[in-house]
């Protein structure tokens, strides 16, 4: 019995290709790329607050934990951006299904995609900014843009209470770990680095806590990003990606 010509590959393009993600895999790949991105901005301040090297052949600026528009910033802005992406595989998901929870991951995932937005544009920065002017903070509020900030995570944190309390006991557990790591670094050690700020101006001290922020934040985004892949993978719901498009086969447009 014969078969026509290129019967075989039409199949084999109809399956597609299958890309299989090990939440354990993922996490530990993401940790390792955060650890070596922190690891080369530590060096990197080390060797500016410590032995006095400003300008480190120019890579100062692309490797500063607190700095804009540079490596780590692109890093963390991608790590929320993932995390964003999951949200949004997520509410689709539960929407099809018909879940009682589709608008909490639809606003979670906004949120996210907020976050990743705003750590390239530094719009928190200015809010801050704004915010110290008008009431003139100091001390451990010298960084006036936590007080907007602990506001939105104690509004966003009561009304996800109910939502926590749906999740399956291991994801409301990862979630939990993950929002602890990652709002302890974003606002906990910023009160922190504003009290180092206002007693020693920009030195060692508010660098070594300004890196620590930095790096407890892409951390707990990384926990966050396999709490979801590990929810995934327990609700049995795959993820296939599917490129179509409406040109003519052969054709360029």
């Amino acid at each position: 019995m014969s078969s026509r010509p290129g019967a075989a590959p039409a199949r084999e393009a109809e399956a597609g290709w299958t890309i299989d993600l090990h939440a354990e895999r993922v996490r530990a790949v993401l940790l390792v790329a955060t650890a070596l991105m922190s690891a080369a901005g530590l060096a990197s301040a080390f060797a500016q607050y410590g032995l006095g090297h400003e300008h480190q052949l120019g890579l100062r600026p692309i490797l500063d934990l607190d700095g804009e528009g540079n490596l780590p910033t692109w890093w963390s802005s991608l790590l929320l951006l993932v995390a964003a992406a999951l949200l949004g595989v997520i509410t689709s998901q539960q929407a099809r299904r018909g879940g009682g929870d589709v608008r909490h991951w639809a606003v979670l995932g906004a949120i996210f995609l907020a976050l990743s937005i705003d750590e390239t544009a530094q719009i928190h920065e200015l809010v801050g900014r704004h915010v110290h002017a008008l009431l003139k903070t100091r001390g451990v509020l010298r960084f006036a843009w936590v007080i907007p900030g602990a506001l939105f995570v104690v509004v966003v944190g009561f009304s996800y209470l109910r939502f926590l309390g749906r999740l399956p006991a291991a994801t409301r557990a990862r979630v939990v770990v993950a929002g602890a790591v990652y709002v302890g670094g974003a606002l906990g050690i910023e009160l922190l680095e504003s009290a180092a700020f206002e007693r020693w101006g920009k030195g060692a001290a508010w660098a070594s806590l300004s890196c620590l922020q930095e790096i407890a934040e892409m951390v707990g985004v990384v926990l966050f990003i396999h709490a979801l892949l590990a929810h995934l993978a327990s609700e049995r719901h795959g993820l296939a990606l599917r490129v179509t498009s409406a040109a003519r086969p052969g054709g360029p447009w």
